[in-house]
């Protein structure tokens, strides 16, 4: 009787929505075509990195043997898109992407391969927002394909962070929400900016409700157990605030797809926020949870991000279960150099870790129920150059470092120990030169 309540009401809040906008807009729905507000957008980024020091596992050995060191040309990340506002308060949004374009799946980097004859576009987003409240930030329903509000560094575009590439412990976070690395799921979500009547004190919510559809054999259902995933992430901002309007995404020291162009020194304040995912019983495991903290700081010329996540999920059966757990999280700081000509120059650190189940029986639990094991470390440091905030070259050095525990040789348990299209690796270091721009 509780999953019928809860499938209603996922199918009520979008109807509901849709008859209140009705009352609301009245004649607006009316609207002329030459009224149609439409915003294209387009980003691109391309890399030049070399790998140093990777290895492949090699089963007829029963160890990891070096690759040699490569160069590779890749086109990282592609974004094209629009944005369509029909009436005063809806805006329809459409984002494809295109990504990995000449990888070599042996270096270092990190992700797919998305090479061949005909490189294949993907779906990034597709989704209506409605303002519930005319003239006011406080309420915003969204609903589509989008990304579920959870963490800092996974909804904060590359193209609004400062390292050259995403830290990578959005990837875990993702995969422990909706089972995928984009983390895209349908859904709806109610969030809103709550400006208050001190000028240093600002708050934003985001509460969602999605179906993630991973668990079975060709991701296409939970399985014959459902459980929908709920997504809740609360911030408060003291000084400026990321922005006087709501969106769904962040934006840190530079252009973001789909956001303002930003802080680049124009920034006082403090960011804290804390998140929570939870799912239940599904074919997969008895509950998924994710419990996260995050923050943002900028003061002119300075500017410090992190967030640390804590992961558990439950498997097994009601009457003998058992529970594995991860740890996950990066910090960041960089310095804005202002140069003549508007020119900038940012140098960067950082360091980020995954803290997985270390012990064989747990880490046997963890791959059960979908959760890594082990350790994966990666420390990046280098330099963004700023010709303008929508246009930057990066130069960076990115070390990576794991532990299997006490899984053997050849165990793909982390990012650091397996890569798509090659197998069981212990992923080598790399440098790497990149190119971005957003328009």
């Amino acid at each position: 009787m509780f999953r019928i309540r809860i499938g209603l009401a996922i199918m009520l809040v979008p109807l509901l929505s849709f008859v209140a906008l009705s009352q609301s807009e009245g004649s607006k729905w009316v609207q002329k075509l030459d009224q149609l507000e439409f915003k294209p957008s387009f980003a691109l980024q391309l890399w030049g990195a070399y790998t140093i020091g990777q290895e492949q596992y090699a089963e007829s050995e029963g160890n990891y043997r070096p690759v040699d060191n490569r160069l590779e040309t890749q086109i990282r990340r592609t974004r094209v898109g629009f944005s369509i506002k029909p009436f005063s308060r809806i805006t329809t949004k459409f984002i494809a992407s295109i990504d990995f374009i000449g990888r070599d799946v042996l270096s270092a980097t990190v992700g797919g391969a998305n090479n061949g004859a005909n490189p294949f576009f993907r779906l990034w987003q597709l989704s209506a927002q409605w303002q519930a409240i005319e003239n006011s930030q406080a309420a915003f329903i969204t609903a589509g394909y989008f990304l579920p509000q959870v963490g800092r560094e996974s909804i904060t575009g590359v193209f609004g962070s400062t390292g050259m590439e995403k830290v990578w412990t959005q990837n875990y976070i993702r995969r422990h929400f909706s089972g995928t690395g984009p983390g895209r799921a349908a859904g709806v979500n109610l969030g809103g900016l709550i400006i208050t009547g001190n000028e240093n004190l600002t708050f934003d919510y985001n509460i969602g409700i999605f179906n993630p559809v991973f668990q079975s054999p060709g991701g296409n259902s939970t399985g014959v157990n459902f459980a929908p995933m709920f997504a809740g992430k609360a911030s408060v901002h003291f000084g400026d605030p990321e922005s006087t309007a709501y969106s769904m995404g962040h934006t840190i020291t530079v252009y973001s797809l789909g956001h303002k162009a930003n802080y680049m020194s124009q920034r006082k304040g403090l960011t804290l926020g804390i998140q929570t995912t939870q799912q239940g019983n599904t074919d997969l495991f008895l509950g998924s949870r994710l419990i996260g903290i995050d923050m943002l700081f900028n003061w002119k010329h300075i500017n410090i991000d992190g967030e640390w996540s804590w992961l558990s999920r439950k498997g097994g059966i009601a009457s003998q279960d058992y529970r594995t757990k991860a740890a996950v999280g990066y910090i960041k700081a960089s310095y804005n150099i202002h140069l003549p000509k508007k020119y900038m120059l940012e140098p960067v650190f950082m360091i980020s870790t995954y803290r997985g189940e270390e012990t064989r029986e747990k880490q046997e639990q963890a791959q059960q129920v979908g959760m890594p094991s082990g350790m994966d470390n990666v420390i990046d440091f280098g330099f963004n150059f700023y010709f303008h905030p929508k246009l930057k070259l990066s130069l960076h050095y990115t070390v990576n470092d794991g532990s299997l525990g006490e899984m053997p040789a050849g165990s793909p348990i982390n990012n650091y120990f397996v890569q798509g299209g090659a197998g069981a690796i212990r992923r080598g270091d790399w440098v790497g030169l990149g190119f971005l721009i957003g328009l």
